[in-house]
């Protein structure tokens, strides 16, 4: 993507490779376009609005929830000039974790999915597990929630050691973000 050395998650890009492939008609327009998601989906759609926007689209505008990181420093040389917002929340461990921290993480992960076979672990896992710990986050306009975190209802019926391990990621809840925007 752009520069030689360029890095950007894999996954997030095929997503957004056939993303843009699908909306097309829709994406080639002189038209202000503004793309969003959170987590998983704002780091597709950051690549998407990566793509568009070195292909010379300059009406591109990014928004982004709780997005971990999508790509290296030579990306981000890339990307400069591309209008991205981001949303955290001060307690989202998503787009904080470091390589160790995770790694603890995904092995209390992995022992209680053989266990209860859950889809949400599950999904927790591969979220860990598919985070480059090298990308880096570009410097755009952070706005920081501060807002408190309702625990969610699957968290209730977990062991409490796998309770403790995952408070954090409550505050990567769609609903926290919805809420703590609902309150700026």
């Amino acid at each position: 993507m752009g520069i030689s050395g360029t890095k950007v998650h894999r996954g997030f890009y095929d997503i957004a490779i056939n993303a843009i492939d699908k909306l097309e008609n829709l994406l080639h327009t002189k038209k202000h376009i503004v793309i969003t998601g959170h987590s998983l989906g704002g780091g597709v759609g950051m690549l998407v609005g990566s793509i568009l926007f070195v292909k010379g689209n300059k009406n591109v505008e990014v928004i982004t929830f709780g997005s971990p990181a999508v790509g290296n420093d030579l990306y981000l040389h890339t990307i400069k000039g591309l209008k991205h917002t981001r949303y955290t929340h001060i307690y989202d461990i998503i787009g904080k974790l470091n390589k160790k921290v995770a790694q603890k993480i995904i092995a209390v992960l992995r022992r209680y999915i053989r266990k209860y076979n859950n889809v949400w672990l599950r999904s927790v896992y591969f979220l860990l597990s598919s985070i480059n710990y090298d990308y880096v986050y570009d410097k755009c306009k952070t706005i920081y929630l501060k807002n408190r975190a309702t625990t969610p209802q699957k968290y209730k019926n977990l062991p409490y050691v796998l309770r403790v391990a995952l408070t954090p990621l409550k505050y990567h809840s769609i609903n926290t973000y919805k809420e703590g925007v609902e309150k700026l």
